[in-house]
């Protein structure tokens, strides 16, 4: 009997884990603050060693869904991608590189 209490314990306890590692994800908002033609590339990199590359138009906004607020870095540079390297952003050309927030990303 004992061992089925241990197994239920154990089965909550992954669900708690489980349950708190999704309740951080979030959905949050990017947008490209370019002006004219330009177009805005986005690389986040996240927590578990993914990466997500995309792009977005200027003026254009949007919601990103799956992202770790404060744990996920991104990095945008206008008309081009980003380096592979976030140490190199900005060494040649236009780079931001920071930690994603819970508000606006830019």
């Amino acid at each position: 009997m004992s061992k089925f209490f241990v197994k239920i314990a154990a089965g909550c306890l992954l669900a708690a884990a489980t349950g708190s590692a999704l309740a951080q994800q979030k959905t949050v908002q990017f947008g490209c603050d370019a002006g004219g033609n330009d177009t805005c590339h986005f690389s986040i990199r996240d927590s578990s060693g993914g990466t997500r590359n995309f792009t977005m138009r200027a003026r254009e906004r949007d919601s990103i869904s799956g992202v770790f607020p404060g744990r996920d870095l991104y990095m945008v540079s206008i008309n081009q991608s980003p380096p592979n390297d976030p140490n190199n952003c900005g060494a040649t050309y236009w780079c931001k590189s920071e930690m994603v927030k819970t508000g606006y990303n830019n």
